[in-house]
C-alpha cells in the first residue's frame, strides 16, 4: 500500500477482515471458557464449605475469569472502533474540499 504524507494510513480492509476473524473466534473462546467455569464450579461445589484458602482460590479464578471474558470483547471493540474511525476520517477527509 503506497502512502503519501497527507494519506490517513489504514489498511482498512485488514482491520475489518481481522474483525471477521476475532468475532469467529469469540465463539469458539466463549464455549471454551464456559466449559472452564462449569468445571470450577463443579470442583468448588464439592468443596463447598471448605477452608478459607480454597474460597480465596475459587474467588480468585472467578475474577480472572470475568476479566479475561471482557479483556477479549474489549480488544473486538477496539478494532471494529479503530475501523469505524478511519471510514469516517477517510471520508471527511476524501469530502473536505468538494
Amino acid at each position: 500500500m503506497g502512502v503519501n504524507k497527507y494519506e490517513v494510513g489504514a489498511d482498512i480492509d485488514a482491520l475489518d477482515q481481522l474483525s471477521v476473524d476475532q468475532r469467529q473466534y469469540l465463539g469458539y473462546f466463549k464455549a471454551i471458557m464456559q466449559e472452564l467455569d462449569t468445571q470450577a464450579k463443579d470442583t468448588v461445589a464439592r468443596f463447598e464449605g471448605g477452608d478459607e484458602a480454597f474460597q480465596a482460590r475459587a474467588a480468585e479464578f472467578n475474577n480472572a475469569f470475568e476479566m479475561t471474558n471482557r479483556g477479549f470483547s474489549r480488544m473486538i471493540d477496539a478494532v471494529d472502533g479503530t475501523v469505524d474511525g478511519y471510514r469516517e476520517t477517510k471520508s471527511y477527509l476524501n469530502n473536505l474540499f468538494e
